[in-house]
């Protein structure tokens, strides 16, 4: 472990670029979160962020978890909501679940260390002075992950959890917001994983949009004593999930982050995590990962951090030196690691340890979050201290950075589109004086004026958030509300930079909205080459297409949704949709004009599934017999319509032209042989003919293939021949001074 000790110290030596200066807070020595968790949280919604610890202190033992209101001058004080169990091995996640504006706690841990002590609990906050529980169906877990996140896009977050349940079995889970504090489990298609707890183990996940189409998707580390696993899966909508494979390595241990590294407007994530399946004291092999987004579901690792121990942790990203960029912070405690450790983001792709003064602790964990409201990323600290004596606290440790950070400005533009009974919001970047446009995040509010966050909730009335956050918008610039309510609402939106300082909101865009009558149906099909007209109620004094029309009425010839917002005499807008198909006509060919004799037969087919046929004889089989000795010499023309499924047809004629068979006729005077043909023929005739005389030789297209002419044809005639493709032909010897006119077949 020498050996390994200084191979570490040297990693780290040569990472150094830069000091971070923290100062611990005086007279902040809160009780310990020892096994245990804290974070921050505005829970009275006074802008200041306010304290939540549990966990072991055994100089000052918990009787329940702990709530420390943030007095606003560096100090801060119990606060009266002691209902809430004290546990261990948990986890919590604060969200507005019914759109009020104030932070819901979702709480999990066991409150003895064994599993069948597990609880997981729902505290509805009421005015931010009291946590009353809610009662739920939720599974009862420890060495677990919790999190809110709308799911589906309706404005209600859903509950995200997974760990070990109360039959010490991994369990995991979504659970639909219904309104009304009711949740209801959903069945997705999310891989499980089997097996019960495993010593310091630990499950994480985060839900962030990927790929900027509107939705959460989620990263997840699963973690039992039989397996483990680390797995990215894009959200198709609906609760619908697809695993992809991004090139992650199978890790344990995982703790997981999320942000946008390089500010190009895609979100990246950083984990750290182990390859081991059981680990021990001294067994501090893990490393970070920082995984690049490359847009298109694609990733790079970006940056990977060798050896810095530690599988109980917590991992946290934010901007500490205010340069814009998000740094990455790693609690850890594990083999001969007890450290806080923080690493620059050189901007360049790395990351680089910046040195600091924080005391060594184990098994607690830290988190970002600006409690002096400074602009400046502070450190809420906890577990068992080791200077300088052994103790157990929650602490915080003030940033002294020099460097300003100025609040970001709003989005601007709010502009709403309906389709159906959906709404789609759009707005344009904010600014901010360090962290650049396509760097920033978004927090929206729908609601009306007397409750902001009625349909949707920010969390941040005041323009402060409750919790150290990236919005509920991540980084789109768009956001669809699936089945938008009818009434009169407004929208607002703040910017939050990298130091997660957040702008004041924007003025309200207010919108007045009205479901959808479908005066167009679902669905219009027409074939190719035709077009239709689409054309709103002329009663509205407004008309918005999606093509871009303002008329009451357009033309459309292409596949597609075509979609118009009407804007209603009261102000209020709606939408009619409809899709319309272009069907292809059915393909098909008779083939070219040909020509048979008296002899022959020709099949004319032209199958198409599911289609009905119609010939020029009235017959409606796929196929039609023409026989030469049915039709009589001459030409004879066909014709067959086909018409698929959706009543599309298309048309094709052939002209099949019937000559008489005289080349094998005993009672004929002309022979030609030898048949098949070679590269040459002879005709034989009983006597010389004289006068003009044509030869040609023809294919069943009718094309020519040989043509001659001669005054005196002997009674044997060598014909030399091209060169010829296997087939049938036909030859034609003729004069009509001798009233000579003989078809022969040839085949080769």
């Amino acid at each position: 472990m020498k050996t390994y000790f200084l191979i570490s110290f040297c990693l780290v030596f040569s990472l150094v670029v830069s000091a971070q200066n923290f100062q611990r807070v005086p007279n902040v020595d809160l009780k310990g979160g020892y096994l245990g968790f804290a974070s921050w949280c505005d829970y009275n919604s006074d802008g200041l962020l306010d304290i939540f610890v549990t966990g072991e202190d055994f100089g000052g033992d918990f009787q329940h978890a702990e709530l420390y209101k943030n007095n606003g001058d560096k100090t801060f004080s119990e606060s009266n909501i002691t209902n809430i169990p004290r546990v261990i091995y948990g986890d919590q996640a604060w969200g507005d679940y019914d759109n009020n504006g104030t932070p819901d706690l979702l709480y999990a841990g066991t409150r003895s260390g064994f599993s069948e002590a597990n609880i997981t609990k729902l505290y509805k906050n009421i005015g931010g002075i009291d946590l009353v529980e809610v009662p739920n169906i939720l599974p009862s877990l420890d060495k677990c992950t919790l999190d809110w996140v709308d799911v589906n896009n309706d404005g209600l977050i859903d509950i995200y959890l997974q760990g070990i349940n109360s039959s010490n079995q991994f369990e995991m889970g979504i659970y639909k917001n219904m309104g009304q504090d009711s949740f209801v489990k959903i069945e997705v298609d999310l891989n499980a994983i089997s097996g019960s707890y495993v010593n310091c183990g630990s499950n994480s996940a985060k839900w962030a949009d990927f790929d900027n189409d509107g939705l959460k998707d989620v990263v997840m580390g699963k973690s039992t004593n039989q397996t483990f696993s680390l797995e990215f899966y894009k959200n198709l909508g609906n609760f619908k999930f697809q695993l992809i494979d991004i090139g992650l390595p199978n890790l344990n241990y995982v703790k997981l982050a999320t942000s946008d590294f390089n500010q190009d407007g895609l979100m990246d994530f950083v984990f750290i995590g182990s390859t081991q399946p059981s680990l021990i004291s001294s067994d501090v092999t893990a490393d970070i990962h920082v995984f690049i987004n490359q847009g298109g579901m694609k990733f790079t690792e970006g940056f990977t951090i060798n050896n810095v121990g530690a599988f109980i942790n917590t991992l946290d990203v934010g901007d500490i030196d205010n340069d814009g960029f998000p740094d990455i912070m790693l609690y850890g405690a594990g083999g001969y690691t007890r450290s806080l450790k923080l690493y620059k983001n050189k901007r360049d792709g790395s990351f680089g340890y910046m040195s600091h003064f924080i005391t060594d602790s184990d098994s607690g964990g830290a988190s970002f979050g600006d409690f002096d409201n400074d602009n400046d990323l502070d450190i809420l600290y906890y577990g068992r201290m080791y200077y300088p004596n052994e103790f157990e606290t929650t602490c915080v440790y003030e940033n002294n950075s020099v460097t300003t950070n100025s609040q970001p400005s709003a989005p601007d533009s709010i502009k709403a589109w309906a389709q159906d009974n959906d709404l789609n919001i759009s707005w344009n970047k904010g600014k901010d004086d360090a962290t650049l446009p396509t760097g920033l995040y978004y927090n929206m509010n729908i609601g009306t004026s007397s409750n902001p966050n009625l349909l949707l909730s920010g969390c941040s009335l005041d323009g402060k958030l409750k919790t150290p956050n990236t919005g509920n918008m991540d980084q789109n610039q768009s956001f669809w509300y699936l089945n938008f309510p009818e009434g009169n609402f407004q929208i607002t939106l703040q910017s939050i930079d990298n130091s997660y300082n957040a702008s004041g909101f924007s003025e309200a865009n207010n919108i007045c909205f009205k479901k959808t009558t479908h005066i167009f149906g679902d669905s219009i099909l027409i074939c190719e080459g035709e077009n239709v007209v689409l054309s709103a109620p002329a009663e509205y004094p407004g008309y918005l297409w999606n093509t871009g029309s303002t008329a009451q009425t357009i033309v459309a010839s292409e596949t597609g949704l075509y979609n118009v917002n009407l804007l209603h005499p009261d102000g209020c807008i709606s939408s009619e949709t409809v899709f319309l198909k272009v069907q292809a006509k059915p393909e098909f060919y008779l083939g070219s004009d040909t020509t048979i004799t008296t002899k022959d037969s020709l099949v004319l087919s032209a199958y198409q599934p599911n289609a009905t046929y119609l010939w020029s004889d009235n017959s409606q089989d796929y196929h039609l017999l023409v026989r030469g000795e049915d039709e009589g010499l001459g030409k004879h023309t066909f014709w067959l319509k086909v018409t698929n499924q959706y009543g599309c047809f298309n048309l094709d004629t052939i002209v099949v032209t019937v000559i008489k068979e005289t080349g094998n006729d005993p009672a004929e005077n002309m022979k030609v042989y030898p048949i098949p043909i070679q590269d040459d023929f002879t005709i034989e005739n009983e006597e010389v003919i004289t006068g003009t005389t044509k030869i040609t030789i023809v294919n069943t297209s009718g094309n020519l293939i040989y043509q001659d002419f001669t005054e005196r044809m002997e009674k044997v005639e060598i014909i030399k021949l091209p060169d010829l493709n296997n087939g049938v032909y036909f030859l034609t010897i003729e004069n009509k001074a001798s009233d000579i006119h003989q078809v022969f077949k040839l085949v080769k």
